[in-house]
Formats: C-alpha cells, structure tokens, sequence
C-alpha cells in the first residue's frame, strides 16, 4: 500500500495576455489514514491538511493567485476506522467532505465494494455532496440485484 503523497505545484498560465499563477496541491493513496500514518515519520492528517489550505488560500488570495487541491482516490481501504463499518468508508467520507478539494476522483479501493460505492452515489450521498466537483470518466456502476 503507498503512502499518501502531497506536493505542491506551482505554474503559470496566460490566458487573454494575462498571467494567471495557480498552485496545485494534489493528494493521493489516503487508504483511510485522516489521522497519519504511525508508520510514517512526519505523517500529517486531515486537520493538518485543512490547516495547510487554510494558509495557502490566506496567502494566495493576497497576492491574486489560484490554490486548487486534487485528490486521484482511494481514500478508503487500509485502516480500522475505514474498515470498521459494514459499507466501508462510510467514518472517512464523512470526514472528508470537510476537505477543501477543488475535485477529486475515485480510485481502485473506492469502488471495491458495490455497498460503498451504492452510498457514495446515494442523492445525499459523498459523489452528490461536491456538486460537480467528485469527476469520473469510464465508469459504469451496476448494482447488485
């Protein structure tokens, strides 16, 4: 299993002869780890990573710039808390929809169990809960009769 990884990018694009700078935070392979990774020196957690945010949008709205953070899945799968329920994830979507994420998607582990991934698209469901912002391409779900 990876560990989650979190870097920050910064670019340049010109739109209209004007510069815009944005900076990508991407984050990946959570695995269920909101609180770190006691395997991990130096692991932070979701309330670190909302902290982060926080202060890079502080600031890049002073000096007019983007911040945008990704997620590229699997945020379930890999640790008491994710597993503890029967729809696993059910604790961690719950937490992470506090996350400021400008989009995110699933992965591999997300859509394991067609009970997780019945909840997430439920009509209050996690995919519902970022109006736009939760992006999926080839991906067909079939429920289970």
């Amino acid at each position: 299993c990876a560990p989650a990884v979190l870097f920050a990018l910064p670019t340049t694009a010109i739109s209209d002869n004007v510069e815009h700078d944005f900076t990508i935070v991407h984050l990946t392979d959570v695995h269920g780890h909101i609180f770190g990774n006691r395997h991990i020196d130096d692991s932070a957690d979701f309330g670190d990573l909302v902290s982060l945010m926080a202060h890079m949008g502080k600031a890049s709205s002073n000096s007019n710039k983007n911040l945008m953070l990704f997620d590229s899945g699997d945020l379930i799968e890999g640790t008491g808390l994710s597993d503890a329920t029967e729809v696993h994830g059910k604790y961690i979507f719950d937490i992470a929809e506090n996350v400021p994420y400008s989009a995110l998607t699933m992965g591999n582990h997300d859509i394991g169990h067609s009970s997780t991934t019945e909840l997430m698209m439920e009509d209050d469901g996690f995919i519902p809960s970022w109006h736009g912002r939760y992006v999926a391409a080839n991906s067909l779900f079939r429920p289970e009769n």
